[in-house]
């Protein structure tokens, strides 16, 4: 307890021992009393301190000059000590009071302070997941369930540069008959410069810790862990700095390195990534299945019908060889993947209706009867209903049922005209013809049997006006000179080349005109 005897004393008092309670006699600093309270009010660490002023006027009137100076309470003389003590005990109960709100009150603007900077925080984060969920639903409705394997691989690699904000990604896969690498199997925006001769070891430390943890990591986390840093170091060298593992059922299969992002939040592009890898794993895992599926299936089917046309030597080969030139014209033509799968079964299946229906036909001697080309004409509908039967698809049938369209529309079964005959079977159509031609140094002559009859002259007029044949090599099925005739007697505004011409070479840029039968 500290006594002044003055105003000045007692703000001397105040500023060193800084009191919980003042005690004002009115009556001592009467002539001062008023800016005393008022500096003591004032003060930013004093203006909490309770006072109680203590005067010989009425009760009204010292109650009006304490609320007059600021005080809390008041006492009248005449008073007790235990009046005295009871009221201080008040004021300092009250002053405890006071400052744990205060306390709490700090507490609670720090919570919230923190709380909102928490929320700031996720709603960045949410911002990210959202933008990385549209990511994955815009790659999933991208998707096509007949993708051939690099088309998926370039979708993946398109879409993880877009999700980590990268300029460049890589996707590395286990190398082909050697399971004990990763190689990169598809990239954008790396030099290839960089990745020639890059392979990560399988059981190499880097990896393996990579295929444990299953999420993706940043290659600076590994520079000073021991017995990984040469492969990441490769990594970075190569200008990745992201490194998310593709894991299934806890095996390795992959890799996606991505250069380091441009911007976004840290955290939540890694966790996308990581989602974003995990459904990657998933699709080209299903997409390799599909493909072996595929390839089991037409080994199986390619192996039957050559089983079943070699029982007739005029046929022996000749569905092989259809899909061979078909596909060959497909992929000059620039078809997608989808379209020389369907010209690769059609062309496998497009003559099973002659060899299962009309197997006394192919092998009768002399002219066929009008009843025998009745029968001849079902064979394009029944191969279409064998793949029907087989499950097919409705583009696989169509390829196969108008394969015998004319462009004139003379041909069977529909007798379909110029546009309305499918591309597919167009494509078919055109190949089985020119498989056909005398001048096809891998073809069977058309003097041979039942080839002969089976395939009767055909003039321009009934095709596409502007024909096309091939000649093809017969060690290379790929290679395709096309012939094309843009008028008649003219090749492309040329004179039409003899039988042992070769056409110029600028007939192969009207090839893909040739085949859509745009003229």
């Amino acid at each position: 307890m500290l006594v002044a005897g003055s105003a000045e004393e007692a703000l001397n008092h105040h500023r060193r021992a800084k009191p919980d309670l003042c005690l004002i006699d009115l009556a001592m600093v009467s002539h001062e009393g008023q800016p005393f309270c008022e500096m003591l009010k004032g003060g930013r660490s004093s203006r909490r301190v309770p006072m109680i002023v203590i005067s010989d006027l009425s009760p009204p009137e010292t109650a009006r000059q304490g609320i007059a100076v600021g005080a809390e309470d008041f006492l009248v003389r005449p008073f007790s000590p235990p009046e005295l003590l009871l009221r201080v005990r008040q004021s300092l109960n009250r002053l405890a009071e006071s400052r744990a709100l205060t306390v709490a009150h700090e507490d609670l603007d720090v919570i919230l302070r923190r709380t909102q900077s928490d929320l700031d925080s996720l709603r960045r984060r949410v911002r990210t997941q959202k933008g990385g969920l549209q990511t994955l639903l815009d790659f999933n409705r991208r998707l096509d369930p007949t993708d051939d394997e690099a088309e998926l691989e370039q979708t993946c690699l398109t879409q993880a540069a877009l999700l980590g904000h990268s300029a460049g990604a890589c996707l590395f896969r286990l190398s082909e008959g050697d399971e004990h690498w990763l190689s990169p199997s598809r990239w954008q925006g790396i030099s290839p410069d960089e990745l020639n001769g890059l392979r990560l070891p399988v059981a190499g430390e880097f990896l393996e810790i990579l295929a444990a943890n299953g999420s993706p990591v940043r290659l600076t986390e590994f520079e000073r862990v021991p017995g990984t840093s040469l492969e990441a170091g490769t990594l970075s060298a190569a200008g990745f700095a992201i490194a998310a593992p593709l894991v299934l059922k806890g095996e390795l299969v992959g890799l996606l390195a991505l250069a380091e992002e441009a911007r976004g939040d840290r955290d939540a592009d890694l966790e996308a990534i990581g989602l974003f890898a995990g459904s990657v794993a998933h699709l080209l895992e299903a997409s390799r299945l599909r493909r072996q599926d595929r390839d089991m299936a037409m080994g199986t089917l390619g192996a039957l019908v050559d089983r079943l046309e070699g029982q007739y030597p005029d046929l022996a080969g000749h569905s092989r060889r259809v899909t061979q030139m078909a596909l060959a014209t497909g992929r000059r033509l620039q078809l997608a993947r989808p379209d020389l799968d369907v010209l690769r079964v059609a062309g496998q299946l497009h003559d099973l209706g002659r060899l299962l229906n009309d197997t006394d036909i192919l092998v009768r001697p002399g002219p066929l009867s009008d009843a025998d080309w009745q029968r001849v004409r079902r064979h394009p509908g029944d191969a279409a209903a064998i793949a029907a039967e087989a499950r097919w698809p409705e583009v696989v049938q169509s390829a196969i049922r108008h394969h015998r369209e004319r462009w004139s529309g003379e041909g069977y079964p529909g007798g379909l005209k110029k546009d309305a005959i499918p591309m597919h079977s167009r494509i078919l159509g055109g190949s089985e013809w020119g498989m056909r031609k005398p001048d096809t140094s891998c073809s069977p002559s058309p003097d041979a049997g039942t080839i002969r009859r089976l395939s009767r002259p055909c003039s321009r007029s009934k095709r596409n006006p502007t024909s096309w044949t091939w000649r093809v090599n017969p060690l290379n099925y790929s290679r395709i000179d096309n012939w094309m005739i843009a008028g008649p007697g003219r090749l492309m505004g040329r004179p039409i080349p003899t039988r042992n011409q070769r056409p110029p070479a600028a007939a192969t840029s009207k090839f893909v005109d040739a085949c859509h039968g745009l003229g």
